[in-house]
């Protein structure tokens, strides 16, 4: 993927996560209701930051540390930034998730380029 694209969607993906963490509960994006179950709720977490894991891990691919970082610090200052919304309580467990889905995401998107890297070097090595 080309990293200005990867770039482009990993701000636009920032941006509903953003919106969807710091808007009134109201105006949230919802799945199923504002009620919904813990465990959808829980899933939407995951893929939210892991596709946004993905998309940071394609845009900066030889600083892992990096981002790690900034995955893990943006799970935690948003949820930390709830805390100045009226309606919305910032929650150790949803930051937790959050981060964890972002690292997840990066280390999906290393395991694809370390298979997609072994299967070109093999299919050089065959020719």
């Amino acid at each position: 993927m080309n990293r200005k694209i990867a770039l482009m969607a990993a701000g636009a993906c920032l941006g509903l996560i953003i919106y969807a963490t710091l808007s009134p509960m109201a105006g949230r994006p919802v799945f199923i209701s504002h009620h919904e179950p813990l465990l959808v709720a829980a899933i939407e977490r995951l893929c939210a930051y892991g596709l946004l894991g993905v998309l940071v891990a394609i845009v900066l691919p030889d600083r892992l540390r990096l981002a790690c970082v900034l995955m893990v610090g943006a799970a935690f200052l948003l949820e930390f930034l709830q805390a100045l919304q009226p309606d919305r309580d910032p929650y150790l467990p949803h930051a937790l998730q959050k981060a964890i889905g972002g690292l997840a995401g990066i280390l999906l998107a290393q395991m694809i380029v370390a298979f997609r890297r072994k299967r070109s070097q093999a299919a050089d090595s065959s020719s």
